[in-house]
């Protein structure tokens, strides 16, 4: 937050630091906005996520920069988005098969940004593999700590190499930008 009155509630919600100060979270929001702060809306139901999650023509991604930078201008999905999905919305909720998840978090994906070389094991392309427990995955990030690792993961394969394992990242950097058709 960039606003004096308001520095020491840095990484609160909006509502929390309203109830801090005693004032209304709408003056608040308007006070901080105009102030140039980093904010982090959350918007959707759980109920809304899961209907739009639902329709077939819907993949996942996470919409987020690399992850250098200030922690506290982070977004949790950064560091959580897909195990979250699969801890909470397929294994929880069972708002998704296993299958159907996998499907939406990658080859429909790769697919939505003609990256026809991934999202899917089969000879010639690119070898980007993920193997979790889905009995223990789960995101740990959250809006006050965004950068909790998620636990879960077993192995991360980028382009053959092994990035990560046991929680661990290698020195391994095989990874490369991908660039969809609407790059400019």
């Amino acid at each position: 937050i960039k606003h004096p009155d308001y520095d020491e509630h840095d990484g609160l919600t909006v509502h929390a630091i309203a109830q801090a100060v005693q004032r209304d979270p709408w003056d608040i929001f308007f006070e901080i906005v105009r102030s140039e702060a980093f904010a982090m809306p959350q918007t959707m139901s759980r109920a809304n996520k899961i209907k739009a999650m639902q329709a077939p023509f819907t993949s996942f991604d996470t919409d987020v920069g690399p992850a250098g930078g200030s922690e506290i201008a982070s977004h949790p999905r950064g560091y959580g988005s897909f195990p979250g999905v699969l801890a909470l919305y397929v294994r929880d909720l069972g708002a998704l098969s296993l299958e159907q998840a996998v499907h939406k978090l990658s080859s429909a994906g790769a697919n939505e940004i003609m990256a026809l070389d991934r999202g899917r094991l089969a000879p010639g392309l690119a070898a980007d593999i993920v193997v979790f427990d889905a009995t223990t995955i789960r995101d740990r990030a959250t809006f006050a700590q965004p950068g909790l690792p998620s636990e879960g993961v077993r192995l991360v394969i980028v382009n053959g190499e092994i990035v990560l394992q046991d929680g661990h990242q290698t020195e391994a950097k095989p990874g490369r930008v991908l660039r969809g058709p609407g790059w400019l």
